[in-house]
């Protein structure tokens, strides 16, 4: 019940930001399961640092976006849990069924995600070089 009320209470305040807020959500949870789940199929997968570096993005990312709609960030982790569940649960709660993500997911998903990739590495770069190296 605490976290229905921390949901609502979430949602009403940030009605006029709740798209992007849902997205980003939406996505930052997409981006933790699909490398979750390709780490279980296969450990050595070339994009296992990429996933999870784009879903810790995603999932800062959409704390930052809560906090302009006015959403606190346990709002924002509630959301995300509530999102999350629902994502396993049409999952199955395995990842034999990640097609269904994805199929509704990865094309709006994904091109956040690479960027958040990119952005990572843009930043990492100009960090390395401040530092002259």
């Amino acid at each position: 019940m605490k976290r229905f009320l921390a949901v609502a209470a979430a949602l009403a305040a940030a009605d006029a930001h709740a798209a992007p807020l849902d997205d980003a959500i939406n996505c930052a949870n997409y981006a933790t399961i699909d490398a979750v789940c390709r780490e279980q199929k296969d450990p050595s997968d070339p994009l296992l640092g990429k996933l999870k570096t784009a879903a810790g993005v995603l999932h800062g990312r959409s704390i930052r976006i809560g906090a302009q709609a006015g959403v606190s960030k346990e709002a924002v982790g509630a959301l995300a849990t509530v999102a999350n569940d629902k994502m396993t649960n049409e999952m199955s709660r395995k990842c034999d069924n990640i097609k269904v993500l994805r199929d509704q997911f990865e094309g709006t998903c994904r091109p956040v995600m690479d960027q958040a990739y990119k952005d990572t590495l843009m930043m990492i770069d100009e960090i390395m070089k401040g530092k002259g190296r």
